[in-house]
């Protein structure tokens, strides 16, 4: 029976596969926003989007193609994503035998699933993803990033890692921005002079030292060389002391994670001197970009990064300018700046004050991304699913000895809770605390908890009723 009903579901997830359409690469609009605030469609002689050959037929193209929808999910659509796969995977070998109390189950789910959900974020940042690159019109001009999280915050990438992603996406110009901590972004600054191989990069990348300062308001400190924590300064200080450094204060996404008293329009009244008008996938609106012109600020795209291989939002800067911080200083407070988004389906979500993407978006634009893989790709996924379900029904058609599953019920309990204990870091709030424990670290703790937790729920499973 249990044959019976393993076959059937790899029967209708193949045929489900198949017969899901080849979708075309989506349709991709890259679009420019000028320093008036006006928006125009880019010639492909100005700027393109480069899309990744996904075609490619090994045996680890399943795992790539998880990892790159996961990444298009983001991190609203990811959990939903990753819990279906979870689930899928799970249950042709246990639902016929001893896990069928809801409890036990869901327990698994949710330990497995969140070491599956970090690790498929995490590997998705070393695919080649879709990039924008710059054409003949655009001479003169480079690509910046000034907003990136390391794994000492939110990002999953140290902070060496993060300058190489950057650089071979073409960025010239980028920042280590972690919340409230700028030894990152120093750390990152000292990579960059020895990044191919111990010898400096060709072409070059400017990194420059940079902070999220998160208090009352989100603003990127530009060139900071310490720390400004809202628990010793406050907002006007810390943009009065790195202005005094030479730096200078972009504010991020305005549209959330400001509250009042720090309204947009307050704040274009303080020294920031640039607003993000493109964040990720998420555009500010004309709202925004309205207020930002009557403030007579520059404006910027960021990437926000923390994982993912997609390039979707850049800042355009003058070439001769960002080689330098006092150069991108300048650039900004002249307003000689532009911003490239790119995003599928040709346009943006446009948000306003206090509102984000829903989760649903997220969860679609991941599997899309899932089947926009050719089908002889979706074959070797077909052989993936098969083969492991194969196993569990093997390994579940043994009888285990009854008398023992009190022991591997108290050792499934044990390292469920220990998985979660040891994944709670990789939480991004609980994370935004810690700060110090590297991904890989927590990764790999997880990975040797979940083998005696998959040894412990099979032997539950193989116990007679």
């Amino acid at each position: 029976m249990i044959w019976g009903r393993s076959t059937a579901v790899v029967l209708i997830v193949a045929a489900a596969a198949l017969l899901a359409p080849v979708l075309e690469p989506w349709p991709i609009e890259v679009r420019r926003i000028e320093p008036d605030g006006r928006e125009y469609l880019c010639a492909p002689g100005f700027a393109r989007l480069e899309l990744p050959d996904r075609a490619t037929l090994r045996v680890g193209a399943f795992l790539e193609d998880l990892a790159y929808a996961a990444a298009a999910a983001e991190e609203r659509g990811a959990p939903v994503l990753v819990a279906a796969i979870a689930l899928l995977s799970i249950l042709p070998g246990l639902w016929g035998r001893g896990l069928r109390c809801g409890m036990r189950r869901l327990l698994l789910v949710f330990a497995l699933g969140a070491p599956i959900t970090v690790g498929l974020l995490y590997a998705s940042c070393f695919l080649e993803g879709r990039r924008l690159v710059l054409g003949p019109e655009a001479s003169g001009y480079v690509l910046a990033n000034l907003h990136a999280h390391s794994d000492r915050s939110t990002g999953l990438l140290p902070p060496a890692d993060l300058v190489r992603w950057h650089w071979s996406r073409g960025f010239r110009a980028m920042s280590v921005t972690d919340k409230n901590l700028a030894e990152p972004g120093m750390e990152a600054a000292a990579a960059a002079r020895v990044l191919d191989g111990g010898r400096p990069p060709e072409p070059p990348i400017l990194v420059l030292p940079g902070e999220e300062y998160q208090g009352d308001a989100h603003v990127v400190l530009l060139g900071a060389r310490e720390t400004y924590a809202p628990d010793r300064y406050s907002l006007a200080q810390a943009l009065d002391e790195v202005r005094r450094g030479g730096g200078a204060a972009i504010l991020a996404h305005p549209w959330y994670g400001i509250r009042m008293p720090h309204p947009l329009e307050r704040m274009l009244e303080t020294n920031v001197d640039a607003v993000e008008v493109v964040n990720r996938a998420v555009q500010g609106g004309m709202q925004t970009l309205n207020a930002v012109e009557r403030a007579k600020k520059a404006l910027v795209g960021a990437l926000d990064y923390k994982h993912g291989p997609h390039v979707t939002a850049a800042t355009l800067f003058p070439e001769r300018a960002a080689t330098s911080l006092a150069g991108v200083v300048e650039a900004l407070r002249e307003r000689r700046t532009r911003v490239l988004f790119a995003v599928p389906g040709g346009a943006m979500a446009s948000t306003s004050y206090d509102t984000q993407p829903l989760w649903l978006n997220g969860a679609r634009a991941g599997l899309r991304s899932l089947l926009e893989t050719p089908r002889s790709r979706r074959v070797v996924w077909i052989g993936w699913i098969a083969v492991i379900a194969a196993l569990w029904t093997v390994g579940t058609r043994q009888r285990a000895n009854p008398g023992r599953r009190g022991l591997w019920r108290t050792i499934f309990f044990a390292c469920a809770l220990l998985e979660l204990l040891l994944l709670a870091p990789l939480s991004w709030q609980v994370r935004g605390v810690m700060g110090t424990i590297p991904v890989r670290a927590l990764l790999a703790a997880g990975a040797l908890v979940a083998v005696p937790l998959l040894a412990s729920a099979h032997n539950l499973a193989c116990a007679e009723e």
